[in-house]
């Protein structure tokens, strides 16, 4: 398929194009300690810091002096060594003297602010993207694919959310024409890789065997691999789905099983995979799967822009006749992280 051609194309050809490092966090507390690497997670109360060494190491709020964001072409620990004779300068009672600060040394920023000033969504991460294609000629047609993520975690909690929209139009007709909305939450156990979640989907199509479809699970979960590079978990449980418009009136309780995972392949490129089964337990042979595969290019890093490709299937192997069991979506999209 054509498509598959060009996103190989884009795979082997995008380290090239974006070779350069990443930013990374330089935390000072207020004694004067400073740590330098990744902020994964903040709270009201807390901070968390991927550290090259000592792997996530979370701080009370109030004994962080000051963040710095430091961009790749400056040396982050010739950034660190002012901030701390700074900070320790300012424990001690001492005025704060330094040479003339570099611009990443005056870059104190707030890690993932709340939206429009406010505390909402504070210490979240929060993704749009956007999609279009169309032609008018001897065809008229029109794509459109948007869509939203909000994802925290901390040391106790993880909430995930994931919503997308697309259509398609062929001389005024649609073609395709879906919907979803999913909420997980997990509730994590410091010092454990077992978790546990609880999660709800919604589900809208034109062209399926039903219109409207709400289903929810809930079970455990297990950190199979979590780093710099690699993150994998699993989960398994027990829920309930409803269809409306169909010819299934009742609500029908599930088998739940999923996994879901990523690839930082490079400090600007990342693959992230998810699938999940739902089997009836009562209708034996009603068994679908929901599957989704994205390819994220970081463009601009300062500004959270990147460049998206992903795949969405859907297979269920009882359908109304004239339905297909499969249906497969894939699109690209800029996308905003804020």
């Amino acid at each position: 398929m054509r498509w598959i051609l060009v996103l190989t194309v884009l795979c082997a050809s995008t380290p090239s194009l974006l070779a350069a490092d990443p930013s990374v966090d330089t935390v000072v507390l207020t004694n004067g300690d400073v740590l330098t690497g990744r902020i994964i997670g903040r709270t009201d109360d807390s901070l968390t810091l991927q550290h090259p060494v000592l792997g996530p190491v979370t701080v009370p709020t109030a004994s962080v002096s000051s963040v710095t964001a430091i961009p790749a072409d400056v040396d982050p620990e010739a950034v660190a060594r002012a901030a701390s004779a700074a900070a320790t300068a300012v424990a001690a009672g001492e005025p704060a003297t330094a040479a003339p600060a570099t611009e990443a040394e005056q870059e104190i920023e707030e890690v993932k602010p709340g939206l429009f000033g406010t505390n909402f969504l504070k210490g979240w991460t929060k993704t749009v993207q956007a999609g279009f294609s169309g032609n008018e000629g001897n065809t008229r047609t029109l794509n459109i694919n948007l869509g939203a993520n909000l994802f925290f975690e901390d040391d106790r909690d993880r909430w995930d959310f994931a919503t997308r929209y697309n259509l398609t139009t062929d001389r005024g007709q649609n073609t395709a024409n879906n919907f979803y909305a999913q909420l997980q939450k997990d509730w994590l156990f410091p010092d454990s890789k077992w978790f546990i979640f609880s999660q709800g989907r919604y589900d809208y199509d034109q062209f399926q065997s039903w219109e409207h479809r709400l289903a929810g699970a809930g079970g455990v979960g297990y950190q199979f691999v979590q780093n710099d590079t690699w993150e994998l978990r699993g989960k398994a449980g027990l829920g309930a789905t409803k269809e409306f418009g169909s010819a299934v009136n009742e609500i029908v309780p599930d088998a739940v099983a999923g996994l879901s995972g990523s690839w930082n392949i490079t400090d600007n490129m990342k693959l992230v995979a998810s699938s999940e089964a739902y089997k009836g337990l009562l209708e034996t042979d009603q068994f679908r799967t929901i599957s989704t595969l994205e390819y994220i290019i970081a463009i601009d890093k300062q500004y959270g822009l990147n460049l998206k490709f992903g795949l969405e299937h859907m297979y269920q192997n009882v359908v109304d006749s004239g339905r297909e069991r499969n249906d497969l979506t894939y699109y690209g999209a800029l996308m905003l992280d804020f």
